[in-house]
């Protein structure tokens, strides 16, 4: 029997110093106070940062790799086109058939649309935290952005948790000056 999940841990090292800041107003000689763990002290990297990153390299991974074109019968890959989500335009092309699709056109030759008019394109953007309207995100379930890391969406109210948690970086090894 399969695991319904799979941890995994990962480490990362740094070339460079790794600032991250409260984002705090503080008059002084730094600008912004570094994160660190309440009890300790010790300079840490909020689980939330981590997922950020990640959920906006991931959706720019996705929409590099994927990109598909309409050529002039208006054929395209739809399992190609399924991928593309990064930025998505909100109306979907109705489509005939599965695998090498073939988009459907009207009597001017004109794809057809379904959804928002799409004189006035709209995007989805799967990387961030949505649009202010709350309809940033695809929501679609075959999304590689939206599962792993979640989505709301403001007008319908649905909303997924994300199957990836992410946790606090903390450091394992201080560097020491040796002369």
């Amino acid at each position: 029997m399969a695991d319904p999940f799979v941890k995994k841990t990962y480490y990362a090292i740094t070339l460079d110093p790794v600032h991250i800041g409260t984002g705090g107003y503080r008059l002084g000689r730094v600008d912004n106070t570094i994160t660190r763990e309440p009890g300790t002290n010790i300079p840490k990297i909020p689980g939330s940062s981590i997922s950020g990153a990640t959920r906006a390299y991931t959706a720019m991974a996705i929409q590099s790799a994927n990109q598909t074109e309409i050529n002039k019968d208006y054929e395209i890959d739809y399992k190609k086109y399924l991928k593309w989500k990064y930025q998505r335009l909100r109306y979907k092309m109705s489509i005939k058939g599965n695998g090498n699709a073939i988009i459907e056109v009207d009597a001017d030759k004109k794809p057809l649309y379904e959804g928002d008019n799409p004189n006035e394109p709209k995007y989805y953007s799967c990387a961030g935290k949505g649009a202010d309207d709350g309809e940033g995100h695809c929501g679609a379930p075959d999304c590689e952005v939206c599962v792993p890391f979640g989505f709301s969406k403001g007008k319908s109210g649905s909303s997924f948790q994300g199957l990836a948690q992410f946790y606090d970086a903390r450091i394992l090894f201080f560097p020491v000056h040796t002369p």
